[in-house]
């Protein structure tokens, strides 16, 4: 029962992602000839965030991680965290 719980509690995390993009606060990626728009990618116990490289992009998460903590009363262990940049060069802005 309980990682059936725990799966529920995860998916309004990616609501919340999903939320961030809809209202336009975070840009998500298009992937392919066809374009298709991917934000968060989970696995168990493990999330991938994919946006746009920008500062604005990076604020949004961090906050939405912190309402995800507020609402969930979860962790996040930001010291097991890492944000990276592929295929840009240079610092993001």
């Amino acid at each position: 029962m309980t990682p059936f719980l725990f799966l529920i509690v995860v998916e309004s995390l990616a609501r919340l992602v999903r939320q961030g993009v809809k209202v336009e606060l975070l840009h998500d990626l298009k992937i392919g000839s066809h374009e298709i728009e991917v934000s968060v990618l989970q696995f168990v116990d493990n999330t991938i965030f994919m946006c746009e490289s920008n500062h604005q992009n990076v604020l949004t998460i961090k906050f939405i991680l912190r309402c995800f903590e507020l609402t969930s009363g979860l962790r996040v262990n930001f010291h097991k965290s890492k944000i990276t940049s592929i295929g840009t060069e240079g610092e993001v802005n």
